[in-house]
């Protein structure tokens, strides 16, 4: 007969040893995850973007809806938006209101404030803009690989001083 310790007290501490390792290995690299979206938060408020060529992949990409204009398709054009970016708002800061860290992707959501320079369209000058979004962030061999953005472009916009004119009604403002 077997005794209690091999039936029922081994199996168990062998699985609490095993969840033990897995969840270090996960604490591990969420801490390696969390590293990385702290240095992109730092590149977007820097304007360093020499800074990413530690953390993205050389094949990133970053997918935003097409009227936002920051989508990028690898590195170099991703460093091409956040200097462009940084143009139109030279005061630009994201904060990380709250971030998700797994084995191989992380979750950020974020907020940025920023005041625009009047680069491109001088009527836009001085005006203040603040949105939030989420991102999710794709990581591969320590490096992200890809990026999906939500965000709402129709605040900013709105922010910015633009207006919605509803379809049939352009002659009645």
């Amino acid at each position: 007969m077997k005794s209690l310790f091999s039936m029922i007290i081994a199996p168990a501490m062998l699985i609490t040893i095993f969840a033990a390792i897995g969840s270090q290995a996960q604490e591990d690299a969420s801490k390696t995850l969390e590293s990385i979206g702290k240095i992109y938060a730092d590149v977007w408020n820097s304007g360093n973007v020499d800074e990413l060529d530690a953390i993205l992949d050389a094949n990133f990409v970053r997918h935003t809806s097409q009227t936002s204009g920051t989508g990028a398709t690898d590195l170099d054009s991703m460093k091409k938006v956040i200097t462009n970016f940084r143009k139109m708002y030279p005061d630009f800061k994201v904060t990380l209101d709250e971030s998700v860290y797994t084995s191989n992707t992380a979750t950020l959501r974020w907020t940025f404030t920023a005041t625009h320079s009047g680069a491109m369209n001088p009527a836009l000058s001085g005006k203040k803009v603040k949105l939030s979004g989420i991102s999710f962030i794709h990581i591969d061999n320590g490096k992200m690989t890809e990026e999906w953005v939500a965000m709402d472009n129709m605040d900013i916009m709105m922010q910015l001083g633009f207006k919605v004119i509803p379809p049939g009604s352009e002659g009645n403002n």
